[in-house]
């Protein structure tokens, strides 16, 4: 297992399994595409497991997109790539920690992201 970057949790993390596709942008021609599933989510950030590495890096800037359920609207959130944690499990061989650096939709996606933090 290779662990690569800063972990530091200042906010509790529920686990949540929610569907998640998105981007690592490392600089104009420096875009990853993904798809993958929360593990866990926090008030600030959010650990994201993806199938393969894809030239993620920490540091990196990130857009996503979170699909909470099948008839409302994603979620949509920007952050920094903080952490890349690879594993021996074939279905999910990386995560990511993410920490949020902004929200689309303003207040009310931020309320809708509290919500799922209180769904356990």
């Amino acid at each position: 297992m290779a662990f690569i970057g800063k972990e530091s949790r200042s906010h509790k993390r529920v686990r949540q399994a929610f569907s998640v596709e998105g981007r690592c942008v490392g600089g104009l021609n420096d875009i990853h595409p993904f798809h993958g599933q929360t593990r866990d989510i926090s008030l600030r950030g959010l650990c994201i497991k993806v199938g393969h590495t894809n030239g993620f890096r920490v540091g990196q800037n990130i857009e996503i997109s979170i699909k909470l359920l099948l008839n409302e609207p994603h979620i949509e959130a920007v952050g920094n790539v903080c952490w890349l944690n690879t594993s021996h499990n074939p279905e999910w061989p990386v995560k990511m920690g993410i920490e949020l650096t902004g929200m689309g939709g303003g207040m009310r996606q931020y309320e809708r992201w509290i919500e799922m933090l209180s769904r356990r």
